[in-house]
C-alpha cells in the first residue's frame, strides 16, 4: 500500500460545497492539534474520510473544538480553497 500522504489530505465529502477541493496539502495541518482535539492521528482521520472545512480551519488556527460553531462556512471554504492539493494522478 502506498504512502497515504501522496494523495493529499481528504476533505470530508458530507456537506462539502461543490466548489471545495477534495484534497488539501498535508503539510498545513498540525498533528499535535489533531491529537488534542480528535484523539486521533491525521493519518487515522484521513483513513476515516478526513476533516470538514471547519475542522480544517480549526486545526490550522489551533482553535478549541467548541469554537467550531464560530467558524463561518464561507471563511472556511475560502481558506480550504487556498490549500488545494494538486497532483496529476487525482482527477
Amino acid at each position: 500500500m502506498g504512502n497515504i500522504k501522496n494523495k493529499g489530505f481528504p476533505v470530508l465529502s458530507s456537506g462539502r460545497p461543490e466548489s471545495c477541493p477534495k484534497y488539501i496539502n498535508w503539510d498545513v495541518l498540525d498533528e499535535d492539534h489533531a491529537q488534542y482535539v480528535h484523539s486521533q492521528t491525521l493519518k487515522k482521520l484521513a483513513s476515516r474520510g478526513g476533516l470538514c472545512i471547519e475542522e480544517i480551519v480549526m486545526n490550522i488556527e489551533k482553535r478549541p473544538f467548541n469554537d467550531i460553531r464560530n467558524i463561518d462556512p464561507d471563511y472556511a471554504l475560502s481558506v480550504v480553497k487556498k490549500l488545494e492539493y494538486k497532483h496529476e494522478d487525482l482527477k
